[in-house]
């Protein structure tokens, strides 16, 4: 899958300093935003915090067939409260967002990151003491296309989502009823005559 770069990421891949940075952004009841660096990363009036390379992504994969790639995120190092907020969040189908960016040395980046994987958490499994830790589980947006939404096509399953509906309290009688296709209609008036 091709994807456009910016001209001025462009420029900044071709510098001396170029410095790769995998931002993170969790939404779980108090949204936390991380950054694979360390210092601190403002973008879109988000303050994203650095946990260095202690990050670690595995089952990422890109490919031409559409479908669902999960991936596993692990973080090692963080703070007692990023991991204390974790723990307290509801972190079930919560979203989780992953963009690119380069960073100067400055410490500001060259463009707007670009979103390189979106989905939401299914898992999510925290770990205190000397190696503290968090792993998070998600599954990309795509896998929605392959589950069943849970639901049937009945009357009593419409009135859950949509009281009032009456669409499909008729379903019943259609088998029932006379339908006449492809006559013409018969003018009684004036009949032909023998």
């Amino acid at each position: 899958m091709a994807r456009e770069i910016s001209s001025a990421v462009a420029s900044a891949t071709a510098s001396n300093h170029v410095e790769p940075v995998l931002l993170c952004d969790l939404e779980f009841d108090d949204l936390q935003y991380v950054h694979s660096r360390l210092g601190n990363i403002t973008y879109n009036g988000n303050t994203y915090i650095g946990v260095g390379n202690a990050v670690t992504l595995d089952s990422s994969r890109e490919s031409e067939v559409l479908g669902p790639a999960p991936i596993t995120a692990t973080a090692s190092g963080l703070s007692a409260a990023l991991l204390r907020n974790a723990r307290m969040a509801e972190t079930y189908r919560a979203p989780i967002t992953f963009r690119m960016a380069y960073r100067q040395s400055d410490g500001t980046l060259y463009d707007d990151p670009v979103i390189v994987w979106k989905g939401t958490i299914q898992r999510c499994d925290i770990s205190f003491g000397p190696d503290s830790s968090i792993t998070i589980t998600a599954d990309h947006d795509v896998s929605v296309l392959s589950k069943s939404h849970g639901g049937r096509y009945t009357d009593e399953d419409q009135q859950n989502r949509y009281s009032g509906d009456v669409a499909f309290s008729y379903v019943h009688d259609v088998p029932h009823q006379k339908l006449i296709v492809g006559r013409r209609s018969v003018d009684h008036r004036h009949r032909p005559r023998p």
